[in-house]
């Protein structure tokens, strides 16, 4: 890929991403959740706007994907799929509630949410949305995997962020639709 190009998709994220702080369900979020969007945000136009090289970029991507762990399980409890108490506690894992294989593992069936939201919400495109966000954007920047690529680029990291928020705000559409 060109440096043009780069640069091309590095500002296209760049607009995309800086238009997210004035929609209604971002200013909605919980100021822990919304700290943590906007850091991401930070490190990423810092590193646009005073390039330096790094061999991975997964730092700028992590506060948003807390973020996006915290706004996953505030929708759970919302759509009333978690207590008040795993809500709250520091045993639930996202991870799992998510994972659509999961729902065929008989001791794991009962942690498994991806049915429960297809449900919900008539068809699978926010459980599979969430699953795949999850995945790529909280799991893969957090864990080790000795047969994947380890280090995202700065243009990636973009692209993990802008994946983040156009979950986040897909889910929080196709939620006030519904409820």
């Amino acid at each position: 890929m060109t440096s043009h190009s780069v640069n091309s998709k590095l500002q296209m994220s760049n607009s995309k991403l800086q238009n997210f702080q004035n929609k209604d369900w971002f200013k909605k979020l919980p100021a822990g959740q919304r700290d943590l969007l906007l850091q991401s945000l930070y490190l990423f136009f810092d590193m646009n706007e005073h390039p330096r090289k790094f061999y991975d970029y997964s730092f700028i991507v992590m506060p948003a994907s807390k973020a996006f762990e915290g706004f996953v399980k505030e929708f759970l409890f919302k759509v009333n799929l978690i207590s008040q108490k795993k809500y709250e506690g520091e045993r639930f894992r996202v991870g799992k509630a998510l994972n659509p294989e999961l729902e065929h593992v008989r001791k794991l069936k009962k942690v498994a949410l991806y049915n429960d939201l297809a449900n919900i919400f008539g068809d699978e495109q926010v459980p599979v949305r969430l699953w795949q966000t999850w995945k790529e954007c909280r799991n893969r920047i957090f864990h080790f995997f000795p047969k994947l690529k380890q280090a995202i680029t700065l243009e990636e990291a973009g692209e993990r962020l802008l994946q983040i928020f156009e979950t986040m705000e897909f889910v929080n559409k196709k939620h006030k639709e519904l409820f």
